[in-house]
């Protein structure tokens, strides 16, 4: 289920349509398998799910995926996934919210900054 999930979130590029709507169908059956048997692999859709959300501009629905498999993965004394998954959410959550709220110019000198380096 996951891998299928994983191949329809591939093949929709982010954009929303059947595919996206497949991915997320297949992640949640995943996600629904793993969580019954209180295995750390329910985190992995998890991250999915939020990485979709995200792509989509759901970022309180991608934030409370994220928070969801942090849990899973410290519960399951995960520590590495857990650092992924904090940097995930930084990625596609935290940063482009941040870049939102600022102003057009400080957007265009943040990205000559990140050019030069």
């Amino acid at each position: 289920m996951h891998q299928l999930g994983a191949l329809y979130q591939e093949k929709s590029k982010g954009q929303p349509g059947p595919l996206t709507n497949e991915a997320i169908k297949y992640l949640m059956e995943s996600r629904n398998h793993w969580q019954a048997r209180r295995n750390h692999r329910e985190g992995f859709s998890l991250r999915r799910l939020a990485r979709i959300h995200a792509s989509l501009g759901r970022y309180v629905e991608s934030l409370r995926y994220f928070i969801d498999a942090i849990e899973v993965f410290a519960r399951c004394r995960c520590r590495r996934y857990v650092e992924q998954t904090r940097k995930d959410l930084e990625e596609f959550v935290i940063a482009p919210i941040a870049m939102r709220s600022l102003s057009p110019a400080a957007r265009r000198y943040k990205d000559s900054r990140n050019a030069l380096i």
